[in-house]
């Protein structure tokens, strides 16, 4: 069995980031990962069970490292699918606050959190930065970040055009487009 590929392990991080609690809105709205080997039926039929949910999809690459003998795709897109069935959806939130709570969670991710965590560690402990540092890497709610940022050369940054949405009376369809620069010697 082969290993996991960088895309599946993003795609993972980033669904790890928004299961912390406290990211979404209301704690019932499920984070898939979509699957490149997924049927669309497959699809289909998961987002006819949910009131609301996001897909992450995999990173789509917009850039290979040029002058190399090896294939690299160094930039991604990333895109997180929020999929509303107005009718029914009474949790409280719609797809409108779901992109709005994934822009605050991913923007500048995992470099602001991690930072913001650091600074409340020696705040809060009256501690160095390198202490600081090995306490808050053994926090849960900041793990997921450390996870993300081995793949990540610089932060995730949300693109240009942030929102794409697609809507009718019964479905609405919000992407949030992220980009991100992969590193080189990144370890899965």
């Amino acid at each position: 069995m082969s290993a996991p590929s960088s895309s599946f392990e993003v795609q993972a991080a980033i669904v790890a980031v928004l299961e912390i609690a406290g990211v979404m809105p209301v704690a019932e709205i499920p984070v898939l990962r979509r699957r490149p080997k997924e049927k669309e039926s497959d699809i289909q039929a998961a987002i006819a069970k949910a009131k609301i949910c996001v897909y992450v999809m995999p990173p789509d690459p917009t850039h290979a490292l040029q002058g190399t003998p090896f294939l690299f795709y160094d930039s991604y897109e990333i895109r997180l699918r929020i999929v509303e069935q107005t009718p029914i959806n009474d949790t409280g939130t719609d797809a409108y606050e779901v992109s709005d709570s994934i822009a605050q969670a991913l923007h500048y991710a995992p470099h602001r959190h991690i930072e913001a965590a650091v600074q409340a560690a020696m705040t809060a402990n009256s501690i160095d930065q390198e202490a600081a540092l090995a306490l808050v890497r053994q926090d849960p709610k900041v793990q997921p970040y450390f996870t993300l940022a081995q793949f990540f050369q610089t932060p995730i940054q949300i693109a240009q055009r942030p929102f794409e949405t697609v809507e009718d009376p019964k479905l609405r369809i919000r992407d949030a487009v992220f980009i991100g620069q992969l590193q080189v010697n990144a370890e899965t």
